[in-house]
């Protein structure tokens, strides 16, 4: 139980009263949301907006008394449900239920909030706002009550209880008020013998096992550096004393950097020995990356955390684990995404589908998912969220037990009886979307069944938050990296023009999801774009050098000079706002710092 109550949904979260100082904290449902996101009246940026001030409302409520916990609860439903990837409303939301109040916003700030809201809800109230409109008018009313009780709409309001529908959706004014417990005299328990417990002796229970991850690794076919699902297989066994092998050890086969990955399997074992996990001497888990391939220690650091902990546990509990994992392990038995989280979550889209267990850190990127209209990913993966080692190695086994269990029977059923319809068609179904939301609220771990009973709904976030849209773009660029580092006298016009069209394909699709924010964002890339397309004329127009073409040889290397600069600064940028592990600074040089996988510049 009290693992469920530390748990954020990313839409809305179960209905479950947390204690508190000031008094319970029932968090809202799963819905119904009385309003279709996609039928109301207003652009996504006024409903971006209107989900900010309702967040900034919830803020100034407070938890002091029953109708602030309620009209908090209320603000905060509407925050999420107006936009789905409002991560700080989702925090809010987890920090209410567990008693930490947030700090009142600037008081300008607020009043401008509020302004806004009423004049919006004045719009919802026009008939030509249609049902779904005025059924989210209400809605803010009712909130607006609360949270300014001073305003005239406020006090023709007042003592008239809710208008708006949020039966099933936020609970009762009266489920927040505090309730007398009677208190049970404490009666001194008889005292029994306590048998002294065995420790069984370590061994190795399992000998061999296997999991996924997504890896950095080299394709053979482009001969670049990918990123793609690999399989990581275990063998394990004792090894004598006598061939040095004193404690317990992790070996990765056919990998350079043996310090390095030493320091991770460490690890990864101190923190399993920290939920319980016995390790023999002498016993050697020995792990391979595909059919041999080396793990690439420089790019892939420590993505092979997670994979490691799962075949380790396997090796010394005989837990079969059945899953494709994502995280780093932390001393203390936490979860982190790896670096380029979103670029190995992409990769994922190409890999063989099941089980995928997830850092709940990977929450926040979910939605872009569905943003950039791939919901059949959350068909193909059955996407859980751990929050913990103790979960991911749960999580992870192929024998399931407990709400996830029935989670996963109850999403295979509705998974297999899609057959061929679209997925988008198939979760707008309101049986099946139904069926959905109650898998979400038994499980709130169920990251498939919660982004596809968004989907359903309609109410799939249609732009990209600027860090994912910067991962985009660098995707888009890509095949920049055909181009040599430094200029040359054979530079190919053709290999300019393909990589111009390349690039071009690849972000012009990306315009409709960028937010109006971040539009000058976006169009330093079109910019590069345009500096690669003139390269490709004038080294067109450009006489051969040996044919007195001096002139026009110079100016084909000041407009390499201009891509490479160009693409260096970009590529800065674009690290910075992706917030991973790209350099940060160009060279001192100003050589292009390549994508991982260009091809090296000619000698």
């Amino acid at each position: 139980m009290q693992r469920l109550l530390i748990r954020g949904l990313f839409c809305f979260v179960l209905a479950m009263p947390f204690a508190s100082a000031s008094g319970p904290f029932l968090r809202p449902s799963e819905g119904p949301v009385p309003f279709r996101r996609d039928r109301l009246p207003l652009d996504v940026d006024t409903m971006t907006g209107l989900s900010r001030h309702m967040l900034l409302i919830a803020k100034t409520l407070g938890l002091e008394s029953a109708a602030a916990r309620h009209a908090a609860a209320q603000s905060l439903a509407l925050a999420i449900a107006l936009d789905p990837a409002n991560r700080e409303a989702r925090e809010l939301l987890i920090g209410f239920s567990q008693d930490r109040p947030s700090p009142v916003p600037d008081a300008t700030e607020i009043e401008s909030a509020k302004a806004r809201i009423w004049q919006i809800i004045s719009w919802l109230e026009n008939s030509e706002a249609g049902v779904d409109g005025q059924a989210l008018g209400l809605c803010l009313s009712d909130t607006m009550a609360s949270a300014d009780p001073s305003h005239p709409k406020s006090e023709a309001h007042r003592g008239k209880g809710d208008s708006g529908e949020w039966t099933g959706w936020v609970p009762a004014l009266a489920s927040y008020e505090e309730k007398a417990i009677a208190k049970v005299p404490d009666e001194p328990m008889p005292e029994k013998p306590v048998a002294p417990t065995e420790v069984p002796e370590a061994g190795i229970a399992r000998s061999a096992a296997m999991v996924s991850t997504p890896l950095w690794t080299y394709d053979k076919d482009s001969e670049k550096l990918v990123i793609k699902p690999m399989v990581i297989s275990m063998k394990a066994w004792i090894e004598s004393e006598e061939k040095g092998q004193h404690g317990f050890g992790v070996r990765l086969e056919n990998t350079e950097g043996g310090e390095f990955l030493h320091q991770t399997g460490n690890g990864v074992v101190e923190a399993l020995k920290g939920f319980g996990d016995q390790f023999p001497k002498g016993g050697v888990v020995s792990m391979t990356i595909g059919k041999g391939e080396d793990y690439l220690v420089s790019k892939n650091r420590q993505t092979l955390s997670a994979a490691t902990a799962v075949l380790v546990d396997s090796a010394v509990s005989n837990r079969e684990p059945k899953a494709t994992v994502m995280g780093i392990v932390q001393p203390d038995g936490s979860l982190k995404m790896p670096t380029r989280a979103w670029d190995k979550l992409r990769a994922l889209s190409s890999g063989p589908g099941g089980r995928l267990v997830l850092p709940r850190e990977a929450e926040a990127l979910l939605p872009s998912v569905l943003a950039i209209e791939d919901p059949a990913f959350f068909m193909k993966y059955e996407v859980v969220l751990a929050d913990n080692l103790k979960e991911l190695l749960e999580y992870s086994a192929k024998a399931g037990s407990g709400e996830l269990a029935d989670a996963s029977v109850k999403f295979a059923e509705i998974r297999d009886k899609m057959g061929s319809n679209a997925v988008t068609q198939y979760v707008a179904n309101r049986y099946v979307r139904q069926r959905l939301g109650e898998i979400a609220q038994a499980c709130p771990d169920h990251l498939s069944a919660r982004m596809l009973f968004i989907q359903g709904g309609g109410e799939r976030p249609s732009r990209l938050p600027k860090q994912i849209l910067a991962s985009e773009i660098r995707r888009a660029l890509e095949p920049m990296t055909a181009l040599p580092a430094d200029w040359n006298d054979n530079l190919d016009a053709n290999l300019i023009d393909a990589t111009h069209e390349k690039c071009r394909a690849l972000l012009d699709p990306l315009e409709r999801y960028v937010d109006i924010r971040d539009r000058d964002f976006y169009s330093h890339a079109k910019d590069l774009l345009t500096t690669v397309r003139t390269l490709g004329r004038v080294k067109r127009t450009a006489r051969d050098s040996f044919d007195n073409g001096n002139t026009n040889r110079k100016a084909t290397e000041e407009a390499f000079g201009i891509v490479r600069t160009s693409y260096a600064k970009l590529r800065v940028e674009l690290a910075e706002a992706a917030n991973d592990d790209e350099p940060k600074e160009p060279q001192k040089d100003g050589r292009i710092d390549r994508f991982p996988g260009g091809p090296r510049p000619p000698k």
